[in-house]
């Protein structure tokens, strides 16, 4: 029933105790509707971009959340199917901004979904579409390719947006380009995720050490506590 998902959930889902807008009502509720939406994705005919990013917005009620399990893998599979679904739905979400929002906020917003970052056939139909709108638009549009080629490992893009920004002469964008701050908070998520990967490390030979002398026993099959933790999925 895609029809379920054209009204926004808030609209029509009961407020939980407290005015607790941002959860669902009940689990099974959460979980039904994620069975729902991805059945709806995965309909024959495959539905339209508009169609898509209208019922993933209706179904957030936190601007920013990411899909459920069910629907994340109809999505990702629906993108996967044809190349230039993912430039519509972009498309989608720009034209859903507004540009008082931060150009970031696009490609946060398609990385939320897709769970990776736009692809350079995104890049290139933002930079035809910057040549095509009046000059008073070009600026946020082109920003939002900045932010999208700075997240990005494709080289192309990134020189086909430096060479459409210089051209421009916009030494904001040229310099969000060129320069990279380094927040604190990338900082610190760095050293928390190093000092995890030595404690792991440390983990991992203190395993090695207390199960080597137990080699022989265990090719026996004794220990079938540790057998079990060794065989068990990491």
């Amino acid at each position: 029933m895609p029809e379920l998902f054209e009204i926004p959930l808030a609209d029509w889902m009961p407020a939980r105790p407290g005015n607790d807008n941002q959860r669902d009502h009940r689990v099974e509720v959460g979980h039904s509707l994620d069975y729902a939406l991805a059945a709806a994705i995965r309909t024959t005919p495959a539905p339209r971009a508009t169609s898509l990013w209208r019922w993933i917005a209706n179904t957030r009620r936190g601007g920013l959340s990411s899909l459920k399990p069910e629907a994340a893998k109809a999505f990702k599979t629906w993108l996967e199917n044809c190349p230039a679904r993912e430039v519509a739905f972009f498309n989608e979400i720009i034209a859903s901004a507004n540009e008082t929002d931060g150009p970031w906020l696009p490609t946060n917003k398609f990385i939320t979904l897709a769970c990776r970052i736009p692809s350079a056939a995104v890049v290139e139909d933002l930079l035809r579409q910057a040549d095509d709108i009046a000059p008073s638009g070009r600026p946020w549009l082109l920003a939002v390719v900045v932010e999208i080629v700075n997240g990005g490992s494709d080289p192309d893009a990134y020189w086909s947006t430096y060479d459409r920004v210089e051209r421009c002469e916009y030494a904001s964008l040229l310099e969000r380009l060129t320069r990279c701050t380094v927040e604190t908070w990338r900082q610190e998520d760095a050293t928390r995720a190093a000092q995890a990967r030595r404690k792991e490390e440390r983990q991992r030979l203190q395993n090695v050490s207390d199960l080597t002398p137990l080699i022989a026993e265990l090719e026996s099959g004794a220990h079938a506590a540790a057998l079990g933790w060794g065989a068990a999925p990491r």
